[in-house]
């Protein structure tokens, strides 16, 4: 059955005769945008995020040490020094004695701790014994800050293609044209088409599409 001339739809003459420029318009219009919208996004991409911090490490250390004897000083005994002047009473010049042996061989352990700016404190031990150094020890409890950059860098968009097909229906009579084609999308959003295909009556058809986005990407 053949269709009625008033339900053929042609297209504008002036559509048909300028078909060709129009899609060189378009492409050309689009290439332009993608263009600009280029250098707008490039300024809006994403800088490197660098965050500081400040790490403490704490050090504890335990160091045992014996200084050595360098030079004896005789001790001149003084009159007036009643402690160290024999007694002429013999009782008392034992008690004297036995006081005097036992602060000599007594052991007598000195502490002291002295802070290291704020970095913390270091205690020193000394053990005197026989009227000598016997021993010393350091026991150090400092804490050293270090300081630490974590830079992290956000992941580029990359462009991407895509492949289709598409058939297109109308009524009353089934498909009327069948498309394939492929789409650019920019790592800027920015997405441009083309397709080729064929209409039921065997004619060719040719398209672009261009697309912009609406809404701003969550992921920007």
């Amino acid at each position: 059955m053949r269709m009625s001339r008033r339900n053929r739809t042609y297209m504008p003459n002036y559509l048909k005769n300028n078909l060709f420029s129009l899609i060189v318009l378009i492409l050309l219009g689009s290439l332009v945008y993608l263009q600009w919208k280029n250098k707008q996004m490039i300024n809006a991409l994403p800088k490197p995020e660098v965050v500081r911090d400040t790490v403490w490490s704490h050090k504890d250390t335990v160091v045992f040490v014996k200084p050595q004897v360098i030079e004896t000083i005789p001790y001149k005994v003084e009159r007036e020094s009643i402690k160290y002047v024999p007694d002429t009473n013999y009782a008392r010049l034992v008690q004297q004695y036995h006081e005097l042996v036992e602060e000599l061989l007594a052991t007598h352990i000195l502490r002291d701790s002295f802070p290291v700016d704020t970095f913390g404190y270091v205690n020193v031990i000394d053990t005197v014994s026989k009227n000598n150094i016997q021993g010393r020890s350091y026991i150090s409890h400092l804490k050293f800050p270090s300081f630490v950059e974590t830079v992290t860098v956000h992941p580029e968009p990359k462009d991407s293609w895509y492949w289709g097909a598409g058939i297109g229906f109308q009524k009353p009579s089934l498909m009327q044209n069948i498309t394939t084609g492929v789409l650019f999308k920019s790592k800027y959003d920015f997405i441009l088409g083309a397709t080729i295909g064929m209409n039921n009556q065997g004619a060719a058809i040719y398209g672009v599409q261009t697309y912009w986005p609406l809404t701003k990407s969550n992921d920007k």
